[in-house]
């Protein structure tokens, strides 16, 4: 049995939409999840796919709650997963992955896109890693998560020089100390809870499916 770890791979994880380092966190708290129940390891190609389309599931699903929470009007961000999966999968599994699931009857059956196959493919997955999150995390934590990689937070600090408080932003450097804030800061998150929010939360109880 082999086991794919976070950074092997690191060209599905790279997409972002905010360009900041706490979406790539939440990617990385959705991995180590799927990795403590044993979903990241596989005997044979066809579940190293499985493991792959579960990578793209989680950027999949991130995409959809930026959609669904912070986007106004008609403007939404879709990832173009054809341009980062070649090093892992070929068009060939692609196909034959398709077929298994039974999101198409042959191969022979034309989609429009590699990527509209692999978007295809990591909707499919989005239900197994639902259930897989909800193992370990209720739908207000996962909310959190989520929803924190799009804000900027700030704690008070007591300056001894000026017998005074300031505001400091949060150390989130690197996964630990981001993960720290998340547990610190989850009620207060959850507690300022707007329609948008909502709409997040609703779509999560609801298995990351609108």
């Amino acid at each position: 049995m082999q086991k794919v770890e976070f950074n092997d791979l690191s060209d599905i994880f790279k997409y972002t939409i905010w360009t900041s380092e706490e979406e790539k966190f939440w990617y990385e708290k959705a991995w180590r999840t799927l990795e403590n129940q044993g979903l990241t390891t596989y005997n044979n190609s066809h579940e190293y796919c499985d493991v792959v389309f579960l990578a793209l599931a989680i950027v999949y699903s991130y995409c959809e709650f930026y959609n669904i929470t912070w986007v106004e009007g008609d403007i939404d961000d879709s990832p173009d997963f054809d341009e980062n999966v070649y090093d892992y999968i070929s068009e060939i599994e692609i196909g034959q992955m398709l077929v298994f699931n039974n999101i198409i009857s042959e191969q022979s059956d034309l989609l429009t896109s590699t990527n509209e196959a692999l978007t295809l493919l990591a909707s499919n997955s989005v239900s197994k890693l639902y259930h897989a999150l909800r193992n370990e995390m209720s739908d207000e934590e996962i909310l959190a998560w989520m929803y924190s990689t799009g804000e900027t937070y700030y704690k008070e600090v007591y300056d001894e020089e000026y017998d005074d408080f300031f505001e400091e932003e949060y150390d989130c450097s690197d996964f630990n100390e981001y993960s720290k804030m998340i547990d610190e800061l989850k009620d207060n998150i959850l507690s300022g809870i707007n329609i948008n929010m909502f709409c997040g939360y609703q779509w999560i109880a609801n298995g990351m499916r609108s």
